[in-house]
């Protein structure tokens, strides 16, 4: 091939090219067939229409003309210099890649990097594969060493954000983020990026100032959720309350619903949090971390039955394992942070709801020390008595009950919780005849109204309890309230009460009152 022909061939090219950049992929390809017809050995030609090819979408034909042209280089008709070598690998590897081949990719790409170890491309890429493939302890050194070679290349910083973020290594998560210029970035999230990391680094008062300063320039509901989300961690009920209701009611969403369970929970309010963890498992089915939830809000309010049946669906779709992980996370919101990195490692040894009898052992523990000096103090008495029932310890419990009560026989708190365990032990009798004498002792309350209504309606006299309900001449608060108490120590006994919990935030109407006692 004379010099004319080799010069006319390049003018064909460039021309390719230039149509290829301007869009035009089928004149391109048009043009260098022509070439290759005159010139089938040509590798630059072949690298050009496979890279036309891919930009087009058709990563199938693209890898066969590479193919093609590495037939003609190994049967020694043409030669690649070593940088025409790398693109060519390059091209292969994205067609693979697009085609599924991530496993071929990669290895093409681990071969481009041994020919050239600076290549960014080639290892942004080969990160990328790395990630698809699962393979994320391996693309993290790769695109640490892109960053010490490039330390702003906002293509490997955003890349180790994700990967920093996705091992839990908040803080170099934070340090990445750090390099990236809010202005420049261009994805719009980058101070609630920021206040996520933050949140999840435990640096719960520098993410909240971001997120207010954050809030109040754009006052997105998204902001605002976050930011109710950590005051309810952080049990901050005015700031909590406040984002709550800055969300529109038309942008309230399921983590909405979440942030006031998770706060009732952090507050002690049980059986409101238990309601909305119920409305949340009825919305759709497989809602893990709400049934979880949900098997806490009934451990501690004493509603066993429905704890047992939802620990039982959750067995169902998850291993020990799985089971204990999202369990810990459900205690976890329920219990304040010191105290639940004393209990929380036993896991592996408790129940996967059993982390109330964990925290009540310590507790436990130090009422029982304190009765070494203090024998005679009947309130030392009752919240160990308290432990040993939250802990299975019915026996015991019993045992320090019945030495409070004998200290102060008028002791409304251990009367109850008596009487109550007399009730779920069938020992009606017992239990009627503790709610007389207490009440020789204290006449002017109606604190054991909702233990008097339950035995009368377990045993069977509905409408004697009716009466009793009608002389206590009750307010309508006290009246929802008394009643909401019997449904819950009935559902522990009788598993339709368990219908219950769908009941709706505001307190039940008269109607609805009369119907339950009914």
């Amino acid at each position: 091939m004379n010099l004319d022909q080799k010069l006319h061939h390049q003018r064909l090219l460039d021309r390719a090219r230039r149509r290829a950049a301007a869009g035009h992929h089928e004149d391109a390809i048009r043009l260098v067939r022509l070439l290759l017809r005159r010139d089938p050995a040509n590798l630059d030609a072949r690298l050009c229409v496979a890279r036309i090819l891919l930009d087009a979408g058709e990563a199938g034909p693209a890898l066969s003309e590479l193919d093609v042209a590495d037939w003609y280089r190994q049967a020694g008709e043409a030669k690649l210099s070593r940088g025409a070598q790398t693109r060519h690998l390059m091209l292969r590897a994205k067609a693979m890649r697009r085609l599924g081949r991530a496993a071929d990719a990669r290895r093409v790409l681990e071969s481009v990097l041994q020919l050239k170890p600076a290549h960014r491309g080639a290892a942004l890429l080969l990160a990328d594969l790395y990630i698809e493939l699962n393979e994320s302890d391996r693309a993290l050194p790769l695109l640490e060493n892109l960053a010490d070679r490039y330390c702003n290349d906002r293509r490997v910083l955003r890349r180790l954000v994700d990967l920093y973020e996705a091992a839990g290594r908040f803080d170099r998560a934070l340090a990445c983020l750090n390099y990236l210029d809010a202005s420049q970035d261009g994805s719009g999230g980058y101070e609630l990026r920021r206040m996520r990391l933050l949140r999840h680094a435990g640096r719960y008062i520098d993410a909240i100032d971001v997120g207010e300063q954050l809030a109040a320039q754009s006052n997105d509901p998204v902001v605002h959720q976050e930011l109710a989300d950590i005051a309810a961690h952080l049990g901050d009920a005015p700031r909590a309350t406040r984002h709550l209701a800055a969300i529109p009611t038309g942008d309230r969403s399921a983590d909405h619903t979440i942030t006031r369970a998770r706060f009732h929970m952090r507050a002690g309010r049980f059986a409101q949090a238990g309601r909305l963890w119920w409305k949340l498992t009825r919305q759709s089915t497989g809602q893990t971390y709400a049934e979880a939830n949900l098997a806490v809000c009934a451990t501690v309010e004493h509603r066993t039955r429905l704890a047992a049946r939802v620990i039982h669906t959750l067995r169902q779709r998850l291993d020990e394992t799985e089971l204990r992980r999202v369990m810990a996370g459900a205690w976890s919101d329920a219990t304040p942070g010191r105290l639940w990195h004393r209990v929380g490692n036993r896991l592996d040894q408790d129940q996967p709801n059993g982390v109330l009898s964990g925290l009540m052992r310590e507790a436990a523990g130090v009422f029982e020390s304190r009765l070494a000096h203090h024998r005679t103090h009947a309130d030392v008495h009752y919240h160990l008595a308290v432990c040993h029932e939250a802990s299975g310890l019915r026996g015991a419990a019993a045992e320090s009950l019945h030495r409070a009560l004998d200290i102060n026989p008028g002791y409304i708190d251990a009367a109850r919780l008596r009487t109550r365990m007399l009730i779920e032990d069938g020992n009606l009798t017992a239990a009627k005849a503790l709610c007389r004498a207490t009440r020789q002792r204290k006449t002017d309350t109606d604190q054991l109204l909702d233990l008097e209504l339950a035995i009368d309606v377990l045993r069977g006299q509905g409408a004697r309890a009716n009466r009793r309900l009608v002389d206590a001449q009750l307010s309508d608060e006290t009246r929802t309230h008394v009643l909401q108490n019997v449904s819950n120590l009935l559902d522990t006994l009788d598993h339709a009460a368990a219908s219950r919990w769908c009941q709706p935030d505001e307190p039940l109407s008269n109607d609805r009152a009369a119907a339950v006692a009914a």
